[in-house]
């Protein structure tokens, strides 16, 4: 990101405390969606802001050079330079002490998982690695990769490439132009509105057909820094110049509050579950431009120019650094993000920033080391990236050595975290499950066949983590059992949009409609069917979604019984638990524990056991007393048995251990 203090053309006095001021706001508002803090859902907005500011401040400098040095004594080595020594260094400092920190909290097989973008973050190439990696649906570590924030950088990495040639091709076009300086500007202009209404339009396709191209690769978002830049054009023209002069201080605060507004509005109601950037990016993008074309004379909202804001901006670069790997870092110390939690990640990435700024920022970007010449500096910044490659590729691809400091759990269970999260059922060795690749229907059958009685097992992954359970206390010679599963799928008839794959999950509602339609054939005695408490459903949507799944279901002439939905922790389970564990010999305390009456899962269980006492033949199985005793949810068991292979799952192990208490209960059902 360019977070250079601005100049702009009718400030030469120095940089533009309103450009200062939004930048703040943008690293902030990211910063405290990233920490989960309520009112800021749509806090990654943020970046979108960053594209526009870098748009606008990069084509304003590279219009000025190209302006007063001319077309072919332009030094495009100079200005990637310049890029390098202000961004690599501490880009550098931040992937080699997260990593270094991971690797001292957490044992190696643990801390590995969460780096896997190392080597792409060191060389900007981070938003390629996420965009088509591809993740198991059990791979919750991967997801929180610890570097997941730099695909932005790459994307302002990839657009300073371009740019100066885009801009370069521009003046070409227009170098013949007889108008002064001030109004040359224009022609550019219509250019640069050529390339934010195609680059739009590419979003919308790409949006369409490759969600997660769309958002984190570079061409679909080239439309909002050539919006930057069209406000530069526009803003510097001898029209706007004037414009500006007679313009009175009030109408320019107008068009700051009106774009603050926007920011604002993009904030607080936009959430992830909705698809982007497509015509939402509109109003964050436009609000940004108002409050930059607003600002060029560094006059307007007093707020944007306080002095803590500019002070924040101007080390904006640096806390959007060390933002999120502070926040994952203290997640794992604290066993959660509480609010006391949260509150000192964002301290120590404030004074982290400060630190980075001071010591290593200014020394390259203004001090003794930003006198090197061009050559010099990018042949040291491209050994350098080499090297930081290297390190990261190295420390994702570990040789895993068994952890001597491994919980000691009961030895019935695995013994190590990541073996813990493999402690799956046995479906998942089976092909029953094809996530969001299929709607088709592809059911395990267990059991024997030929039996005259049939129990059936269908929903999410929370609904199949039940399957030993059902399994076992149904295998006797006359019980055959059938598993239909599609990970992140409802057993609710709503639609919803699915962030994973960053569109609606239509091969879930098509999965969904082929097994109602299908369930007769198979002449089921009993249905046990479960999804999680944690989709993003109104009240209304759970009441009447989960109505018209009963309403198919009953007319199988099933028993039907809806197991409810676990509590989540409010953590990973095996890392806190490595965590509590190893705490407790250093003597300090980590606390590892969720309360049930703060879960979603204990809301949404009351909810649709007063709607199941509507139906006659519906049952709701909540065996979350089991799973959280005295309403404390913990990754571990007091015996040692592991509860938790993530923050939502349950274990195999711990599933098994309940067969000899529950098997009466659960075979009740089918009576």
């Amino acid at each position: 990101m360019n977070h250079s203090p601005p100049r702009t053309s009718t400030d030469s006095g120095g940089f533009n405390k309103n450009l200062q001021g939004l930048r703040a706001i943008a690293v902030g508002i990211v910063l405290l969606n990233h920490a989960k803090v309520p009112g800021f859902s749509g806090g990654f907005i943020g970046v979108d802001i960053f594209f526009v500011l870098s748009g606008y401040l990069i084509s304003a400098g590279l219009y000025k050079q190209y302006s007063a040095n001319g077309l072919k004594s332009f030094n495009l080595l100079g200005f990637y330079s310049r890029r390098l020594k202000r961004l690599l260094p501490a880009l550098a400092i931040v992937i080699i002490a997260s990593i270094a920190m991971l690797f001292y909290l957490l044992p190696a097989e643990e801390a590995k998982l969460r780096i896997s973008s190392a080597p792409y973050a060191a060389t900007w190439l981070s938003n390629f690695f996420f965009a088509y990696r591809e993740l198991g649906y059990f791979d919750g570590l991967a997801a929180n990769d610890l570097f997941l924030h730099t695909w932005s950088l790459g994307v302002e990495e990839q657009f300073y490439l371009i740019w100066p040639l885009i801009i370069f091709g521009l003046m070409k076009l227009t170098q013949n132009n007889p108008a002064p300086v001030t109004t040359s500007g224009n022609g550019l202009a219509g250019g640069l509105a050529l390339i934010v209404l195609a680059g739009f339009a590419f979003s919308l396709i790409l949006l369409k057909y490759s969600p997660n191209s769309a958002f984190y690769l570079m061409p679909s978002r080239i439309w909002q820094f050539a919006l930057g830049a069209l406000v530069f054009f526009i803003s510097d023209s001898t029209r706007a110049q004037i414009c500006f002069s007679r313009n009175t201080v009030s109408s320019v605060t107008a068009a700051q509050v009106a774009g603050l507004i926007a920011i604002g509005i993009s904030t607080y109601w936009f959430h992830t579950a909705m698809p982007y950037p497509g015509f939402a990016a509109i109003l964050p993008s436009v609000g940004a431009a108002l409050v930059i074309a607003a600002s060029v004379r560094n006059e307007g909202v007093p707020l944007l120019s306080f002095a803590p804001l500019v002070w924040f901006g101007n080390r904006s670069y640096s806390l959007y650094l060390w933002h999120w790997p502070v926040l994952l870092i203290v997640e794992i110390i604290a066993g959660g993000l509480s609010a006391k939690a949260i509150a000192a990640a964002i301290l120590i990435s404030i004074l982290l920033a400060h630190t980075s700024y001071g010591a290593i920022e200014l020394p390259f970007w203004k001090g003794k080391f930003s006198k090197f010449n061009a050559l010099i500096t990018l042949t040291s910044a491209l050994a350098a990236i080499a090297a930081l490659a290297v390190i990261s590729h190295f420390s994702a691809k570990i040789e895993v050595v068994k952890s001597s400091k491994a919980v000691a759990v009961n030895s019935s269970t695995p013994s190590t975290a990541s073996e813990w999260r493999k402690d799956r059922p046995a479906i998942y060795e089976q092909s029953c499950d094809s996530w969001y690749a299929s709607s088709k229907l592809q059911p395990c059958l267990y059991g024997n066949q030929d039996a005259p009685n049939t129990v059936m097992l269908i929903g999410d992954s929370i609904g199949a983590q039940w399957f030993s359970l059902i399994a076992l206390s149904f295998q006797k010679e006359e019980w055959r059992t059938i598993v239909l599963t599609k990970s992140g799928c409802p057993m609710v008839d709503e639609p919803y949009y699915y962030e994973i794959i960053k569109s609606e999950y239509t091969i879930c509602e098509e999965w969904r409609n082929n097994l109602l339609g299908a369930i007769k054939s198979w002449s089921p005695d009993t249905i046990f069917m479960g999804s999680s408490s944690h989709y993003s459903y109104t009240e209304r949507e759970w009441r009447e979604g989960s109505n018209r799944i009963w309403t198919n279901m009953l007319k199988s002439g099933a028993n039907i019984v809806t197991i409810a939905g676990t509590p989540m922790l409010k953590t990973d389970g095996p890392t806190c638990a490595f965590r509590e564990q190893n705490s407790k010999r250093a003597g300090d305390i980590i606390d590892c524990q969720t309360h049930i009456e703060a879960s979603k899962a204990d809301k949404i269980s009351r909810l649709l056991q007063a709607e199941a006492e509507q139906h006659e033949g519906i049952s709701i199985l909540d065996l979350n007393s089991l799973v959280c005793p005295q309403g404390l949810c913990q990754p571990t068991t007091a015996d040692g048995i592991v509860v938790f292979r993530d923050n939502q799952h349950l274990s195999d192990t711990f599933v098994r251990s309940l067969v000899s208490k529950l098997a009466p209960r659960i075979q009740q059902y089918a009576e």
